[in-house]
């Protein structure tokens, strides 16, 4: 079972992003979304890796590309998703409770300073 978290902040005059974090008793991942990159992520359930995998967010300095097949969800960090660097794998039951955590994050997030 993983365990899925997020913080939101700001990085470069005033744009949001979100810190997804995926914790699992083998792995971490952090991956950083840009708040326009969020809605991509409903997509994701009908991006095979086949078909193309869609490339939304960073880790470790690398976009991620993020696919699910059969019952998998896949991270691959890496150029793209024929030449990554790093793939995690997670049952596809996780895509709903990632798109959550990662959405809750920006509610009612105010830019800047008050």
């Amino acid at each position: 079972m993983a365990s899925i978290t997020s913080i939101t902040a700001e990085f470069n005059q005033n744009e949001a992003v979100v810190l997804l974090k995926v914790t699992t008793n083998d792995f971490e991942v952090n991956v950083w979304l840009r708040a326009g990159e969020v809605p991509i992520v409903r997509r994701v359930a009908s991006a095979s890796w086949l078909d193309g995998a869609l490339k939304i967010g960073q880790s470790a300095n690398a976009p991620v590309c993020w696919s699910v097949d059969d019952d998998t969800l896949t991270l691959l960090v890496g150029h793209d998703d024929q030449a990554w660097d790093i793939a995690v794998s997670l049952p596809a039951s996780a895509l709903p409770e990632i798109i959550s955590e990662i959405e809750h994050s920006l509610v009612g997030y105010h830019f800047g300073a008050e």
